[in-house]
């Protein structure tokens, strides 16, 4: 890819997010997969003592 078609690429693709529909489905699709990856994290963590971790 060129620069200008970088550069192009970009500037649609933020466009694109900053759009109110656009940006308000990620906010509230991004913050609902954090939810999911936090609770996955918590349920593989070893031990909640964090001083066994090394």
């Amino acid at each position: 890819m060129t620069t200008q078609k970088h550069y192009s690429f970009q500037r649609f693709t933020h466009r694109f997010a900053m759009m109110r529909s656009v940006s308000a489905f990620l906010s509230i699709g991004l913050h609902r997969l954090d939810t999911v990856v936090l609770k996955l994290a918590k349920a593989n963590t070893p031990s909640q003592n964090w001083s066994a971790c090394p």
